[in-house]
Order: structure tokens, then C-alpha cells, then sequence
């Protein structure tokens, strides 16, 4: 039975790839697929230089429903989640974990807030246990959304945040922030690691290491003073779903 392997993320990097013998059989389920999509090219190279496949790899990144993520007027979206009217607002919405780096975000945050008195941090997903939110009034923690509402959520924040940490994960993943953010016309600051280093080569200044916060003050100080907007192709799900039907086609037509 010919089958097809679907990566939109290093596996090897979960806490589940930590069952013995797991990663040995996922290595022999690569290699013999007869087909192979990825999540981003830097996943690619990393599949090909580690299992080396015997078959071809087909890079399909991540994308956005454009009937859903569109630019939507500020205050409106504001006064949907009973936020002030005015302010600075910056923010993310996804896993609030230190797997993810958010202690870097707090400290940067809580800088900044030392310079800005209208300045908040606007939070929406899970928290880990470990991850406490600092005791600030100026940080609105709305919960865990349904996806429905990430559009209007994204439409309330001034500039939206990417985090990653420099590992396993953080290196190969192409977060999906990214598309929706930029769909939503959103002023971003990123990680500097893996897909983000390469996708914002051009504007250096709105890349911080994630593990300096100073780093990250910096880049969001850039963003507030210059407002750098990326004008970049942003796929839809459409586009994508057409690219993984002709990659299956092709694994058909050769069995």
C-alpha cells in the first residue's frame, strides 16, 4: 500500500518522540514513503540531510482562510473583547509557554512599560502551568479563543508578536501567525530562527534573539517608530490543497 507523510513540524522535537523506539520507527516511515510534503524548505533539508528519503519532497507551507483574515477596523474589534478604546497594543494569540519562549516576552513587556505608560499586552491561548502571567493591570489576558474570533482578536493589536525559541522546533516550524498577522495588514516583530530569519532577511530590524528581551524592546521600538509592513505572498488554503492533490496525483500515477 503506497502511502504519503505529512510533516508540519519537527515530530522529533515533541514530548511523545521521548517513547523508546519511536523515533527509530518514525525514521523508517520516512525513508520508505512514497511521498513526502513538508511544512517549510529549512524542514526539508533538515528530512533529507536525517532520514534521507527515497522519495520526493514537496515543500507546502502554512496558509490562511482570506475570507476570514482581513484588515477590520481597530476600535470596533476592540470594543468586541471590552478592551480600551486607545493605546498601544501588542500581543499574540497560541500556546503561552516557555517552550515558546514567553518569559522573554513578559520581561521585554514589562521594560517597555517603563517608557510607555499607554502600552498594553494583549494575550489569547492556553498558558502552561509554568508560565505564569506577571501581576500587571496593563496586561489583558482574554483566554482561549474560538479560532473564529483569531481574526478580530488579531485586528485589535497595534503589532503582533511571533515567538519561537531557537531549537528543535522553533527552527523548522513555519508558524502560521505568520500568514495571519500579515493577511490582517498587522506590523509584526519575530524570532530570529528558522523560517522567520529567512522570510525577513529584508527587514532585520523587526527580528530579535529570542533569548534577550532587550532584543525584543528593540525590535518592537522599531516597529512603533517606523511601522514596517511586509509585502509578501500570503497563500490560501485553496492554493495550498491544490499543491497536495497534485503531489498525491503524482505518487498515483507512479505506483
Amino acid at each position: 500500500m503506497p502511502y504519503i507523510v505529512d510533516l508540519y513540524d519537527n515530530f522529533e522535537s515533541f514530548g511523545l518522540a521521548m517513547i523508546p523506539g519511536l523515533k527509530r520507527l518514525f525514521q523508517y516511515a520516512i525513508k520508505d514513503a512514497d511521498g513526502i510534503s513538508v511544512v517549510s524548505p529549512e524542514l526539508k533539508n533538515y528530512v533529507i540531510e536525517k532520514y534521507k528519503p527515497n522519495s520526493r519532497i514537496t515543500v507546502i507551507e502554512n496558509a490562511v482562510d482570506a475570507k476570514a483574515f482581513y484588515p477590520m477596523d481597530k476600535v470596533s474589534m476592540r470594543k468586541i473583547f471590552k478592551l480600551p478604546e486607545k493605546g498601544i497594543f501588542i500581543g499574540m494569540a497560541g500556546a503561552l509557554s516557555e517552550t515558546r519562549g514567553i518569559s522573554i516576552l513578559f520581561k521585554a513587556y514589562l521594560e517597555l512599560l517603563n517608557n510607555y505608560d499607554d502600552i498594553f499586552l494583549v494575550l489569547a491561548g492556553p498558558i502552561n502551568k509554568k508560565s505564569k502571567l506577571p501581576k500587571c493591570s496593563n496586561i489583558l489576558y482574554l483566554g482561549v479563543l474560538p479560532y473564529s474570533e483569531i481574526p478580530a482578536f488579531l485586528n485589535t493589536l497595534d503589532i503582533g508578536v511571533i515567538l519561537n525559541k531557537d531549537d528543535a522546533f522553533g527552527k523548522y516550524c513555519f508558524p502560521q501567525k505568520y500568514y495571519e498577522m500579515l493577511s490582517c495588514k498587522l506590523p509584526i516583530v519575530a524570532s530570529r530562527v528558522g523560517v522567520m530569519s529567512r522570510v525577513l532577511s529584508e527587514t532585520p530590524e523587526i527580528l530579535f534573539d529570542p533569548a534577550d528581551s532587550k532584543s525584543l524592546v528593540a525590535a518592537i521600538e522599531t516597529q512603533l517608530d517606523n511601522k514596517f509592513n511586509i509585502n509578501a505572498e500570503v497563500f490560501t488554503w485553496d492554493n495550498q490543497s491544490k499543491k497536495f492533490a497534485s503531489m498525491v496525483n503524482d505518487v498515483i500515477s507512479t505506483q
